[in-house]
């Protein structure tokens, strides 16, 4: 019983560490990519990694 109560609370725990983590993830990820590759389609890496938006 005990065991089943820690698998549950496990997999509850690392599903809600994903999805919090998940917007940091994706604001990142847009950081890394040229305007026209944030609009075209849907990638989880950037095909063309550009320090472009870090210039000030």
């Amino acid at each position: 019983m005990a065991e089943t109560r820690f698998q549950k609370r496990s997999i509850f725990l690392i599903a809600y560490i994903i999805f919090a983590l998940l917007p940091v993830y994706w604001m990142v990820n847009m950081s890394f990519k040229t305007n026209g590759e944030i609009v075209a389609s849907f990638s989880l890496f950037p095909q063309h990694f550009t320090w472009e938006n870090y210039h000030t």
